[in-house]
């Protein structure tokens, strides 16, 4: 029995080692990169968020890839600290902000303020046909603005591909462009609920989207919840089904008008968005939102495409 566990002991850690081995080479490319770019910025102070997929979600992989990146920037460090992941979690949380996810220049500054952070090192993990893409870049805490990044590619082992499709977070129905999360709104169990994002002092409203031959329309609502008037201006977007289709025509209509509007104190403006190219047996869609003033983005995820 003895000699069997020391046979799978010694296989267990034959594994590890060749998942290290392969995913080695990544994270020393990244973090001295990454390394080099804060030395040379100045910095003296930075954390490593959880790294992401292309949509702000989470997995276990992401927060691997930081954990180990942030462990090797410790080794690689020239002239600036690293925050302990575990604090910085802890930290997150008691302030409300969410640990991971689109840093917008807001969110920045209150990490930087929060953590005593004058750079953040965020990261997206992109899955290819038989590796993952991982590009990782360094933040500067006061305007989020890019000091500069650096890109690597990890082989898709077994293990990468679990630690890809495991324990996905901050995936909820709402992502909002300051990061903090805004649940449907209420409402009578019939009646449909709103998705709810918002941005600066501005709310996003969607109440339903619907096939329209080869479009796919959603309908809803923009708020001013500040008390003076307010410009919203789209830089952009797109619609994603469900079946991972991106749609290859987007537009936005606020009001009468197009994808800007200057919004009074706490009166609705109606909002309309179009796509095209969606996949014909999706069943619901996610809304990604460039947005140009306030800056930042906007995720609403997971929205029902009614029935013809």
């Amino acid at each position: 029995m003895r000699a069997t566990r020391l046979v799978l002991l010694g296989i267990s850690i034959f594994f590890l080692r060749q998942q290290a081995f392969a995913q080695g080479p990544a994270v020393n490319t990244l973090s001295s990169g990454l390394s080099e770019i804060a030395t040379r910025s100045g910095r003296k102070t930075v954390a490593v968020v959880d790294f992401t997929d292309l949509q702000g979600c989470v997995t276990e992989l992401g927060r691997y890839m930081a954990e180990d990146v942030s462990v090797a920037l410790v080794s690689n460090a020239k002239g600036f600290d690293v925050v302990d992941r575990t604090n910085l979690r802890i930290l997150m949380q008691e302030n409300k902000l969410a640990s991971s996810g689109i840093i917008d220049p807001a969110t920045a500054r209150q990490l930087g303020k929060i953590v005593g952070v004058d750079a953040l090192i965020t990261g997206t993990i992109a899955p290819l046909s038989d590796s993952v893409h991982v590009s990782a870049k360094v933040l500067d805490t006061e305007t989020a603005k890019i000091l500069g990044g650096i890109t690597a590619d990890i082989p898709k082992t077994r293990a990468v591909e679990e630690l890809l499709a495991k324990g996905v977070s901050n995936c909820g129905q709402t992502l909002t462009g300051n990061s903090a999360g805004v649940q449907p709104s209420g409402g009578s169990s019939s009646s449909p609920k709103a998705v709810v994002g918002q941005i600066g002092a501005i709310q996003i409203s969607i109440l339903s989207c619907r096939k329209e031959g080869d479009w796919v329309r959603c309908f809803g609502s923009v708020l001013n919840q500040e008390n003076v008037r307010n410009n919203l201006t789209f830089n952009g977007g797109y619609m994603l089904d469900n079946l991972g289709t991106q749609s290859n025509s987007f537009s936005i209509n606020l009001g009468s008008g197009g994808s800007y509007a200057d919004l009074e104190t706490g009166l609705p403006l109606s909002i309309r968005l179009s796509g095209m190219g969606l996949s014909d047996q999706a069943t619901s869609i996610s809304l990604v939102f460039d947005v140009y003033r306030p800056s930042g983005k906007v995720i609403l995820r997971n929205i029902p495409i009614q029935a013809k």
